[in-house]
């Protein structure tokens, strides 16, 4: 199973990590992390995760996309059209789109 998480500066970081740890636990699941570019992404207490790839450069059609929350860092996110255009468009692409607390907004 290919789940894809989409990464923003400002997300929760507990939100990406609990989900992913009960994820990583079935059999064959591979993850990819998504950001506008690759690299360090900052999480809303300042330490940084790593995005993997950039939207151009991810699974086009993963199993999952996911979507952490984000207190200020989440409502930036919705004001980011670039952001909500590759989440629209790799979800529409998912068979499930899921996400943690404001990543639903």
């Amino acid at each position: 199973m290919k789940i894809l998480s989409v990464l923003f500066p400002g997300f929760t970081a507990l939100d990406l990590i609990g989900p992913t740890t009960a994820c990583g636990l079935m059999p064959g699941a591979e993850f990819q992390t998504v950001a506008r570019t690759p690299g360090p992404v900052k999480v809303d207490m300042g330490l940084e995760i790593v995005a993997t790839h950039s939207f151009d450069t991810c699974w086009s059609a993963p199993d999952v996309l996911f979507v952490p929350g984000g207190g200020h860092g989440g409502f930036d996110a919705r004001q980011d059209d670039e952001l909500l255009d590759a989440i629209a468009r790799l979800g529409g692409q998912a068979q499930w789109v899921t996400s943690v607390c404001t990543g639903a907004g």
